[in-house]
């Protein structure tokens, strides 16, 4: 993957955050722009586990102006499409069109 023409929204993926977040310590920062007007979410704790374990992810540390919204998901599974694994009535991914 050439990181240099990455532009835009993409995902990375489940496996590769993995496999990046579990060599060392690594810190999570989301950028959100709407309407012209910017905020960011700060988490200076963030690592997923791997598929055996339901890709969990441990967030922590949060700094920002965009609100700590993944507090509530940190020890969690990941719940996509095809799995869910949250333990809601409500199929969050299939409701909302989307993971995580």
């Amino acid at each position: 993957m050439d990181l240099d023409t990455l532009r835009g929204d993409f995902w990375l993926g489940k496996r590769y955050i993995h496999r990046i977040t579990s060599s060392k310590s690594y810190e999570l920062r989301v950028e959100l722009v709407y309407q012209r007007k910017s905020c960011y979410a700060r988490h200076g704790r963030f690592s997923m586990s791997d598929e055996e374990n339901g890709f969990r992810r441990n967030v922590g540390g949060y700094s920002g102006t965009a609100g700590d919204d993944l507090a509530y998901s940190s020890g969690r599974k990941f719940t996509t499409l095809d799995r869910d694994n949250d333990s809601c009535h409500l199929y969050y991914a299939a409701h909302y069109y989307g993971a995580w």
